[in-house]
């Protein structure tokens, strides 16, 4: 008995309909492949959180805000600053990779974080290799020598003169132990086979307060903290920790030409996220944060900080990351600076 209730064309005519409506569901070739694409271009898809590992008000904290807002602007979804300041940053870096790694936590790490910690420290909650995936550089700058302006000597040679004939008395500040600042004070002392004593400060503002007050004689810091103080008169500029002069102050010698070659101390800032981040996402990032760096309004507040901005892919910043490393590295051993 035939148990086929249709007739044989009937049914070749159901077949391929059922066929074409299956077909019809489905992505188009060209898409099969492109599933990188398509994860890319729905990203994001909720608030994204930036770490930044120092307190709220800081100079980190107050570069980060406009790059936050711009994102929030051009990508769809809020980019939202959250402060996690402590330990020399550690705090934040262990936030960070702790966190999935999806792309929706992003890690404002600057220098010391990636290239001097890992050199310190004993311990450390994060391996930069291991932990974290470079996105792209933001800003970098050079650091000056300051002192106030009271303080009798007023060039580096002198400067270094007085630590030589006063061993431990020439007091120096940072913003920790171990942070840029005090690293560079240790290639210094290096350098110039004195010694210094070092101030740590938990931040720039009381920094400040004692170098105005003259009980801290002399620091390297940030153009942007200093610049409204030395228009005042109130603090003065030695020298620039720079391979060439300030264009703004082009009278202004740099600590080579002082007679240390090589002194070039600053520090730089860029964005991470959690390794296993899809590279898709990685490389949206890397596209958006470098328009937004070059933004009007990015720009106009970076500027007011004083601050070169930078750009690049990420295997621009991964290189980089590891040279300024092996450079710390060999500055750290040779002083001997270690944390538990």
């Amino acid at each position: 008995m035939n148990r086929i209730s249709k007739p044989l064309p009937a049914l070749r005519a159901s077949l391929w309909t059922t066929l074409a409506t299956t077909l019809a569901l489905l992505p188009p070739l060209g898409m099969l492949g492109a599933s990188g694409s398509v994860h890319a271009q729905a990203y994001p898809a909720r608030p994204v959180r930036i770490i930044v590992p120092f307190t709220a008000g800081g100079n980190t904290d107050v570069m980060a805000r406009p790059l936050a807002a711009k994102l929030s602007e051009t990508m769809g979804q809020p980019f939202l600053i959250e402060n996690r300041g402590g330990a020399n940053t550690i705090v934040g870096a262990e936030v960070t990779v702790k966190a999935p790694a999806d792309g929706y936590t992003l890690l404002v790490a600057p220098q010391n974080l990636l290239c001097i910690n890992p050199h310190t420290y004993r311990k450390l909650p994060y391996d930069v290799q291991r932990d974290f995936a470079p996105i792209a550089l933001l800003i970098e700058y050079n650091y000056l020598l300051v002192s106030n302006v009271g303080f009798a000597q007023k060039t580096t040679q002198e400067v270094i003169a007085y630590a030589r004939a006063n061993p431990g008395k020439l007091s120096h500040g940072s913003t920790g132990e171990g942070s840029s600042g005090h690293v560079a004070q240790l290639q210094l002392e290096q350098m110039a086979g004195v010694k210094i004593n070092h101030i740590p400060y938990k931040g720039n503002a009381q920094m400040i307060t004692d170098l105005l007050g003259g009980t801290l004689d002399v620091a390297m810091m940030g153009l942007a903290s200093i610049q409204p103080l030395v228009k005042a008169g109130k603090l003065r500029m030695i020298a620039a920790a720079a391979d060439k002069r300030f264009a703004e102050y082009p009278d202004l010698p740099t600590m080579a030409e002082a007679g240390y070659p090589g002194f070039n101390s600053g520090t730089w800032f860029s964005m991470v996220a959690r390794s296993g981040t899809p590279r898709e996402v990685i490389t949206r990032l890397n596209q958006e944060i470098n328009k937004a760096m070059q933004s009007t309004e990015v720009k106009t507040a970076l500027e007011a900080q004083k601050v070169n901005i930078a750009n690049g892919s990420p295997e621009d910043l991964a290189k980089k990351i590891a040279f300024e490393s092996a450079r710390w590295e060999k500055v750290v051993k040779t002083v001997g600076l270690t944390f538990e």
